[in-house]
């Protein structure tokens, strides 16, 4: 799959964040990712305090260190 020009925008600007913004942000990006594929699989709405629990969820696992740095998603988007 090519990366797309906005792909390449958004990696510049994720290469300019601290180390510990990008990790909040990657969390952030799965969180999205999970729910839409949460959404279509239900075929259905999340909450907002479902939403709300599951970003509290995403912030807890970034600060006790459970994410992938910089390096292993842009080995992990070669193969996208």
């Amino acid at each position: 799959m090519p990366v797309s020009a906005f792909d390449l925008e958004l990696l510049r600007y994720f290469n300019q964040l601290e180390e510990d913004q990008k990790k909040s942000i990657l969390d952030l990006v799965m969180e999205f990712v999970k729910l839409n594929k949460k959404s279509v699989l239900d075929e259905g709405t999340l909450s907002a305090e479902d939403y709300n629990k599951e970003l509290s969820a995403a912030v807890a696992r970034i600060k006790n260190g459970a994410f992938i740095t910089l390096e292993e998603l842009e080995n992990e988007m070669k193969g996208w």
